[in-house]
């Protein structure tokens, strides 16, 4: 039984992050007679978890880990307003990544940033990559990320106990990660564009206006 549970590990694939090692894990494809393969990383910490003094604070980066952090699967959901779901957690920013190239390859590709929509109340990054697949099969690195919705993402007492606007903060930190970070599963840290309609298109408008958001994308 040993044997067999380190067997399992080593098949997927291993990326070492500045912050740890992750396991991900390889989803074969059939494409009428084309043959191809999605590397999935799915529940990778982007930001400590914002819990107890970080609650109601913008997020700060997360802690290094030891070992291999299993990256394959990933329910996690932030408090959805009138939704209940077992899944729902405050410890929710984590991020998924679809690419077709795998670790160590060298092909550089564009990258695409899906922010979730529902009126910033309700949503999260979480399902199976079917539409991603689309992207990926092109060339282009998929991304998405959970972000604080609801309070927990939008509650300002207009000071600094409650500042507001966390939700927004949370996807600038994920932008500065992707930034960072997207290089090390073939994407081009330059060519980054977020897409998103309803809530979420207001959101690239967000990011669009802001200095620190808008030099992290192609535009």
């Amino acid at each position: 039984m040993f044997f067999i549970c380190i067997q399992a590990i080593n098949d997927g694939p291993v990326i070492s992050l500045p912050d740890g090692k992750i396991l991900g894990k390889t989803i074969p494809i059939a494409t009428g007679k084309t043959n191809w393969t999605i590397y999935s990383y799915v529940g990778i910490p982007f930001a400590a978890p914002p819990i107890g003094e970080l609650r109601f604070k913008p997020p700060k980066a997360p802690s290094s880990w030891q070992g291999i952090l299993d990256c394959r699967t990933n329910d996690r959901k932030c408090f959805q307003v009138r939704i209940n779901d077992d899944r729902e957690t405050e410890d929710c920013l984590y991020m998924n990544i679809f690419t077709k190239t795998p670790p160590g390859a060298k092909p550089i590709q564009p990258v695409v940033v899906d922010i979730y929509g529902g009126g910033f109340n309700h949503g999260s990054a979480n399902g199976k990559p079917d539409k991603a697949r689309h992207f990926v099969r092109n060339g282009i690195v998929v991304v998405k990320f959970n972000y604080r919705v609801g309070p927990f993402g939008f509650l300002s007492t207009e000071d600094e106990v409650v500042p507001g606007n966390m939700g927004l903060k949370d996807q600038q930190l994920a932008l500065q990660w992707v930034h960072k970070n997207i290089h090390l599963f073939g994407g081009d840290k330059n060519k980054v564009t977020l897409m998103g309609q309803s809530a979420r298109a207001a959101s690239v408008t967000f990011h669009i206006l802001s200095k620190k958001s808008a030099e992290l994308l192609l535009l």
